[in-house]
């Protein structure tokens, strides 16, 4: 039996180069001739694997394998992927950071709600919130309105798109706390914005408001996007976070994936001179077209909307109980539902009034008294 180096692998299999006798047939993926057999073999693979281990690769030691034990290797490694992409499930039940399906963070909340396929059993129902501003702009009355109407549709999931606070106060934040487990809804997320990071604030939301990047409702994952900073109103993505948003867009190729941000990525009638948007909004909407990303869900201007790009729609949501409203000029919040043929729909709901697509008021379009 010889062993020869293929690439990142070493195949200990029947020589072909020399005719020595081995069971099975060779790997030939990236085929590198080391020059000599095993004995400078051998020494060439250990220094290669101290490399890696040196350079942070965890590379498996490879020393006592037979052939069978490093084909497995390859088709874990190199089928696999391709699995994923062509949407065959072969990373459908993959967890975020790798983790098993019954996780269980250390809090006690399940990260999956809903286990992979049990979307297509049924509606998934999420309600965005965005811009609840409590504070002095807090409009209480909208809330208890709110609270109501959502408690009644039962969602999966609520997400809140920044501005909790309205100053980024501990008091504020407090407050904001006890009026969201009013919600009678397991899985509440909420992305900060940049009025939450005013006076510090940023130090607060990770206490008051913990929650993974990642979260997987059946066959739909919600990634979670920061755009603020510190005593900032513009909003950036920032490039690590730009790459790790792409690479882990990739990872759920077969899913439909939702992308949830405070800042709007792009502008917004009936909103004044907009100079706030993400700064880096172009390298954004380059990794949102190439991962295919379904949906993306933005707030920050209280002005609802929605932008489509063919496969993409980009959805701003109004202000829900601030007292600031813009073109519209009632307090608002999004209602999305994923149908079992993967199909999205998201409609635009007054507080205490009408549902609507929210299309209509694109296509609809009026400006404030004036009629459509």
């Amino acid at each position: 039996m010889h062993v020869h180096a293929l690439g990142r692998l070493v195949v200990r299999e029947g020589c072909a180069r020399c005719g020595a006798a081995g069971g099975g047939s060779s790997v030939a993926w990236g085929a590198r001739d080391p020059g000599a057999h095993a004995p400078r073999l051998a020494t060439h693979g250990r220094a290669r694997q101290a490399r890696g281990r040196k350079a942070g690769r965890g590379r498996e030691s490879r020393r006592g394998m037979g052939g069978g034990a490093h084909r497995a290797l390859f088709l874990l490694r190199h089928q696999a992927p391709r699995r994923r992409r062509a949407g065959l499930g072969g990373g459908a039940e993959r967890k975020a950071g790798g983790r098993s399906p019954g996780w269980v963070p250390r809090g006690g909340w399940r990260q999956e709600l809903l286990t992979p396929g049990a979307a297509a059993r049924r509606p998934l129902k999420i309600v965005q919130l965005s811009d609840l501003h409590v504070g002095s702009q807090f409009q209480p009355d909208m809330f208890d309105s709110i609270v109501g109407e959502v408690n009644g549709i039962e969602p999966d999931a609520i997400l809140i798109t920044g501005d909790l606070t309205n100053e980024g106060l501990v008091k504020e934040y407090e407050r904001c706390k006890e009026l969201l487990a009013r919600f009678d809804c397991a899985r509440i997320i909420a992305v900060s914005g940049n009025h939450d990071y005013r006076n510090t604030g940023y130090l607060h939301f990770k206490k008051y408001f913990p929650s993974e990047p990642v979260s997987e409702l059946g066959d739909v994952v919600i990634v979670t996007a920061g755009t603020a900073r510190p005593d900032r109103n513009e909003g950036e993505v920032g490039y690590r976070q730009n790459l790790w948003l792409e690479r882990t867009m990739r990872e759920y190729g077969g899913r439909v994936k939702i992308l949830a941000m405070h800042h709007h990525l792009i502008g917004i009638p009936d909103t004044g001179a907009d100079r706030l948007t993400i700064t880096d909004a172009g390298d954004v909407l380059r990794t949102i077209l190439a991962t295919r990303v379904d949906l993306v869900l933005c707030g920050h201007k209280h002005r609802p909307w929605v932008w489509s790009f063919g496969d993409l729609e980009i959805v701003n949501a109004g202000t829900a109980t601030s007292e600031r409203v813009r073109g519209l000029f009632e307090n608002t919040y999004n209602i999305i539902t994923v149908g079992a043929d993967r199909s999205i729909a998201v409609d635009l709901k007054v507080v205490g009034g009408r549902r609507m697509p929210i299309g209509d008021i694109v296509t609809k379009y009026s400006r404030y008294g004036e009629a459509p």
